[in-house]
């Protein structure tokens, strides 16, 4: 769910979080959020420690991006019954085991075998929700691909093998992320016919397409709308969101998981910063809902 990491990084961009420790702090906020809510123990570890007044107005701007962000998710999914689905996982809380599942892993002051066992925890329980929720509310138990990792569904179609290794081998031969092993085909897929570059060109292309989509659809002029399209290709926001996606998904360490995650927000946060020099109207679209901005940011 490389949404939310992202999602966290622009609430904290537009609290004006100290840049140097952004993620940290964010991280920080979260966890306090659900020590409160008793989902973690009160022993679990910070990494820095939260700013509480601060955190007490990030908080819920976080819980609400995460709730549009969601509801952007599912809505683009024709078999999922969206109003019921979003009823039945506010209901139980879903949201909370979503940044359970996002933190855990992120914790430096845990041992390895900890991080597993909570994350594989939190998974079950999610696991449970979903399922749940889709049994209740008639829809789409597999949630069209948007969930496959924490309801343990593994594609190997030939498509989605085929998309991991020319992502993974464009992040990491551009180097998008830094990992010392990797095997980039541990399938064994048939690679000599495979054009990475067409596909990396046309996924490059489809999503600056949404993007522009998007903004047009705010009635931003067309000089706002040029002046964002211009910092996602010079702030190679699309490099960031492919290191995101592959990251996530690549058999790597902890330590290497994290490390990279921190550099992904790091360029992340870069771009979102750009875009508000993109004149007035967009600091104007913040001001009235910023969950609007969540909305053009998830490119």
């Amino acid at each position: 769910m490389t949404f939310i990491l992202k999602l966290t990084i622009i609430t904290l961009v537009l609290f004006g979080f100290d840049e140097a420790a952004q993620l940290e702090e964010g991280n920080a906020c979260i966890i306090q959020y659900l020590k409160n809510k008793q989902r973690l123990s009160q022993d679990f570890p910070y990494d820095t420690q939260p700013d509480t007044v601060k955190c007490r107005l990030v908080m819920p701007l976080i819980l609400k991006h995460l709730e549009t962000a969601l509801i952007q998710k599912l809505s683009e999914k024709e078999d999922i019954k969206v109003d019921c689905i979003m009823a039945h996982l506010k209901n139980v809380s879903a949201l909370d085991y979503m940044l359970m599942r996002e933190i855990i892993p992120m914790s430096r002051n845990l041992e390895n075998s900890e991080i597993t066992q909570k994350t594989r925890n939190t998974t079950k329980a999610l696991r449970r929700i979903l399922i749940n929720g889709a049994t209740k509310c008639g829809s789409d138990k597999s949630y069209s691909g948007l969930f496959d990792d924490i309801l343990g569904l593994q594609n190997m179609s030939i498509a989605v093998l085929q998309h991991n290794y020319c992502f993974s081998k464009y992040a990491v031969e551009n180097k998008l992320i830094e990992v010392k092993h990797i095997n980039l085909n541990p399938r064994r897929i048939p690679t000599t016919n495979l054009n990475c570059e067409e596909m990396i060109d046309i996924q490059q292309i489809t999503k600056e397409r949404q993007l522009l989509s998007k903004l047009n659809d705010k009635k931003l002029s067309r000089e706002e709308v040029q002046c964002i399209m211009d910092k996602y290709r010079s702030e190679k926001a699309f490099d960031s969101n492919v290191a995101l996606e592959v990251v996530d998904f690549l058999h790597i360490s902890y330590e290497e998981k994290r490390a990279n995650r921190e550099r992904i927000a790091n360029s992340l946060e870069k771009y979102i910063k750009s875009v508000f020099t993109c004149k007035k109207s967009i600091l104007e679209l913040l001001n009235h809902n910023s969950q609007e901005y969540v909305k053009i940011m998830q490119f």
